[in-house]
């Protein structure tokens, strides 16, 4: 992953948890849910694999689809730019 691509899902990154905090009516599920997305967000900018990060994105995704539709914009996102990297 190129310097560029990281500073670039940093961004993300920000931009997810963000949202996470104007969205009202996360439960602790969700919150373990994202919070497990940050973990893995991590260890890919630490150099490992994004090839589990991108199924918990879109596990992600699907999970937040309906009821969260910010959060899912910000997923879909961050799952556009992994498929790029």
């Amino acid at each position: 992953m190129t310097e560029s691509q990281s500073t670039h899902l940093r961004e993300l990154l920000e931009q997810l948890h963000a949202e996470l905090e104007r969205t009202p009516g996360v439960d602790a599920e969700s919150r373990a849910i994202l919070e497990h997305l940050k973990r893995d967000i991590q260890t890919v900018l630490d150099g490992a694999s994004a090839a589990p990060l991108n199924q918990r994105a879109q596990n992600a995704l699907e999970h937040f689809e309906e009821s969260h539709p910010r959060l899912t914009l910000a997923l879909k996102q961050l799952i556009d730019h992994l498929a790029a990297v």
